[in-house]
């Protein structure tokens, strides 16, 4: 008697219905895994900006009560020559050390950068490449800060840079007064308002991401446009400070401001803007202060 057929495989039609639901299924699960990363690496953003909260406030003990000083922007226009590239009471000079981490200094010494490691404090995992749509220079992964090195240990006018957080660039500045260069921690009132640190764009894309539209002007005091639409500041993207302009956009349309406290707070990008409205960058002719929410300038009225 012959023995019954037996099959030992799949139908194409079985292949194609398995293949389909292995589809949708991933098709369902992948916006919620892409959440849950962002999520992440959000968490790990604000973990980075609060280990600049605990430098900060061990260098002030180290320092009766200063804070490091801001510095130049790095741009062709403000660059690093008095104070120097090496000045160690530069706030990325200052900081590092203070959580076991190399200043920006002994890095451009020893050639390593803030990218080096799998998990850097400098770098906002959700950060792209640098990029610009204005005058930067861009090498690379880095932008480029300019200056020079007063004692001619790194020979270069070029310095790559590459860092997620920077310090307020408006922290000691006022319509009224000159700016100050350093500043004691008792100016910093209330601590729970007062702006130290901003999360950095890094590329424009972000804005675009966000729904924001840029603006690459420069000159505050052109005419005012009847746009009202905010807009985000494409120029200089890589200094080394930064304020409400130049704030990021990258987790959720926002990104994170470090107070003086301690505290990490998320803001979305609209919301770090001048209270007029959010108006666009022409159009900001008053105080940038927002009492009860953030405090840019301590030591009065900022634009």
């Amino acid at each position: 008697m012959s023995r019954p057929w037996k099959r030992n495989g799949f139908t194409l039609v079985e292949l194609l219905v398995v293949i389909g639901i292995i589809a949708l299924l991933i098709s369902i699960l992948l916006p919620a895994l892409n959440k849950a990363r962002a999520s992440a690496q959000e968490v790990v953003c604000q973990s980075n900006l609060k280990q600049f909260g605990f430098a900060i406030e061990i260098y002030a003990d180290q320092n009766r009560s200063i804070l490091p000083q801001k510095g130049p922007g790095g741009n062709s226009s403000d660059p690093f020559s008095g104070p120097f590239i090496n000045d160690t009471s530069i706030w990325f000079n200052a900081l590092p050390p203070m959580i076991l981490g190399q200043s920006y200094y002994d890095m451009l010494l020893q050639g390593t950068s803030p990218r080096d490691g799998s998990r850097s404090i400098f770098i906002c995992p959700s950060a792209g490449a640098p990029a610009s749509l204005g005058p930067d220079t861009v090498q690379g992964d880095y932008f480029i800060l300019h200056g020079s090195d007063s004692t001619g240990a790194v020979p270069s006018s070029d310095f790559k840079f590459d860092f997620s957080y920077v310090f307020n660039s408006k922290l000691t500045d006022s319509i009224a007064s000159a700016t100050l260069t350093r500043i004691n921690m008792s100016y910093l009132r209330p601590a729970s308002e007062v702006v130290t640190m901003v999360e950095k764009i890094n590329y424009p894309g972000e804005y675009e991401n966000a729904g924001v539209q840029t603006w690459a002007g420069a000159n505050p005091s052109a005419p005012v446009s009847k746009d009202i639409t905010p807009k985000g500041y494409t120029n200089d993207i890589g200094q080394a400070k930064a304020c409400w302009d130049r704030f990021a956009a990258r987790h959720r349309g926002g990104g994170h401001l470090l107070f003086a406290d301690g505290h990490v707070s998320w803001y979305q990008w609209q919301s770090a803007q001048f209270p007029e409205a959010q108006l666009p960058y022409k159009a900001k002719t008053s105080d940038a202060n927002q009492p009860g929410t953030m405090i840019w300038g301590v030591l009065g009225p900022v634009n």
